[in-house]
Parts: C-alpha cells; sequence; structure tokens
C-alpha cells in the first residue's frame, strides 16, 4: 500500500502550502515515510505550521483504517 509514499509525485509540499493558508484551527497527520519526509518536515517548519503538523510513519491498514474513521478530511494531493 503506497498511500504514505513521501515521494515528489505524492504532492505533500502542495498539501504543506495549503494548510499553511488556512485560519482556523487544524491538525494535518502524514501517515508514510519516503526520501522527501526530511524535506517536507523542513518545509512544515519553514512554514511555522510544524506545530499543526505530524508526521507519524507507516501504519498498518488498521491503524489507517483507524486514522480515515477519525478524520473530518482527507486529501490526496498526488501530482
Amino acid at each position: 500500500m503506497d498511500v504514505g509514499r513521501l515521494e515528489a509525485e505524492k504532492g505533500v509540499p502542495y498539501l504543506l502550502r495549503a494548510v499553511a493558508q488556512v485560519q482556523c484551527p487544524s491538525q494535518l497527520v502524514l501517515a508514510g515515510d519516503g526520501t522527501r519526509r526530511a524535506e517536507c518536515e523542513a518545509l512544515a517548519h519553514h512554514l511555522r505550521i510544524d506545530e499543526r503538523v505530524s508526521f507519524v510513519g507507516w501504519l498498518t491498514r488498521q491503524e489507517l483504517a483507524e486514522f480515515y474513521a477519525k478524520s473530518t478530511l482527507l486529501a490526496f494531493p498526488s501530482i
């Protein structure tokens, strides 16, 4: 399952920039890992949203289903 690959084609930087524009209280949880994780974490810090962004790493199918069930919004910023 590759829903959480933090790679260029997944578009996570676009999502982080969008979250930076959101003024209401929000929390972004990014599941997965990849070669762009450190870059994405640095961008979240640069955008000053790192307190609203959690990088939780890989999740099992069960954990992912639980996250989906608790979520208000799911974003798929793939490019």
